[in-house]
């Protein structure tokens, strides 16, 4: 009959509340038994469960999550405010009584509590355990804690990336495989990719460099169609923003460089916008020059155009409407690069485009400045 009363107290004195405010009293509801239970106050442990083993307590926990999640927390503070040794062991039998009836969690038990004898004892770890228990959570604590973060760069991870070169620049092999299992460098790379821990973006760039250098090889892509075919599958899985960055970047590498961009590098572009990896559009804001120094280099070619005509006597007609011209034809003259790679990318976009497989005079090796003819 008191145990009966006391419940009602209980309910009564959390109901008016909800959310984290009944927890709150639910709180030191459970303290204040608790506290009762470890003064002697109850006759023994029983009347301890018979409470939280209750019906009404059931039903309140199942609707408001508030009884059994706060045991440990009253566990906690019970073990730090009763040191002494017979109090631990009253508490301990009071947590076995609670395991055996699944009233509290014994993960929720062994993630709060931290010593590990009285865990034992409280049966939260088996005997023959506790060892083992400690080994985990010091390891847990110097993986968090003292394991230096390791950053992916290619020189901590160079054999994986030595192993991604060899397979996208072997197009020889990369055809017999891909003849074979049409999947194989896609599932390969996810392989690599896991084994080694090596970056996605970075791979993508090597994949990139492999495309280039099967594209720009003579004859390549026809006896290796199936490489170029997978080359291409791959990188339209990276069909984001990803890409155009990387293709953008390697333009203002040149350029910020003063480097002539290599005709490999205009091909797979314009071959990737073909292929609808992305626009030229997409691409515009990365090339140079910008429209502001066109329009100030025109200006300057054009300004000295004239100035050089008044030094011959000559006039030039129409200046307004021929400003375009008379760049151009200075261009030609002097061989000053008004175009960059905006013009020459164009250039290249509209020969590849119209001939898929036909090789562009922007192709010419920087070598031996040979040109393709076209394959159509």
């Amino acid at each position: 009959g008191g145990c009966e009363d006391c419940i009602n107290a209980a309910l009564k004195f959390v109901e008016p509340l909800a959310g984290e405010a009944r927890k709150r009293k639910w709180l030191y509801v459970l303290n204040v038994l608790f506290d009762t239970f470890m003064t002697g106050d109850l006759e023994s442990t029983a009347d301890v469960m018979n409470f939280l083993s209750d019906e009404k307590i059931r039903s309140e926990d199942a609707e408001h999550d508030t009884v059994y999640l706060s045991i440990v927390e009253v566990v906690m503070l019970m073990f730090t405010k009763y040191p002494e040794k017979a109090s631990r062991s009253a508490l301990a039998d009071l947590i076995k009584s609670a395991l055996a009836k699944n009233l509290i969690s014994k993960s929720y038990l062994k993630l709060r509590l931290e010593n590990y004898d009285f865990m034992r004892e409280s049966g939260v770890l088996p005997s023959t355990g506790v060892d083992a228990f400690r080994k985990k959570i010091n390891f847990y604590h110097t993986v968090q804690q003292w394991t230096q973060p390791k950053y992916n760069i290619i020189m901590e991870e160079n054999e994986g990336y030595a192993r991604l070169l060899t397979t996208l620049h072997d197009f020889r092999t990369l055809q017999k495989r891909l003849e074979q299992n049409p999947n194989f460098l896609h599932n390969h790379l996810r392989i690599m990719s896991g084994t080694f821990s090596l970056d996605p973006n970075r791979m993508l760039d090597f994949i990139l460099d492999g495309l280039e250098n099967l594209a720009w090889q003579q004859d390549a892509t026809e006896k290796h169609s199936a490489v170029l075919e997978s080359f291409l599958r791959v990188i339209g899985e990276h069909v984001n923003g990803d890409l155009i960055h990387l293709m953008g970047f390697k333009f203002q590498f040149y350029a910020r460089t003063a480097k002539n961009c290599p005709p490999s590098l205009y091909y797979i572009t314009c071959m990737l916008i073909e292929a609808g990896a992305f626009s030229m559009e997409d691409l515009y804001g990365y090339l140079s020059p910008s429209d502001e120094s066109w329009k100030t280099h025109t200006a300057t070619v054009y300004d000295e155009s004239r100035k050089a005509a008044r030094r011959l006597g000559l006039s030039v007609l129409n200046a307004d409407e021929d400003t375009g011209m008379v760049a151009f034809s200075s261009h030609l003259r002097t061989g000053t690069p008004v175009s960059g790679t905006t013009l020459t990318i164009t250039s290249a976009a509209a020969s590849v485009l119209s001939f898929p497989h036909s090789r562009s005079p922007t192709r010419a090796k920087d070598d031996d400045a040979k040109v393709y003819t076209s394959e159509r």
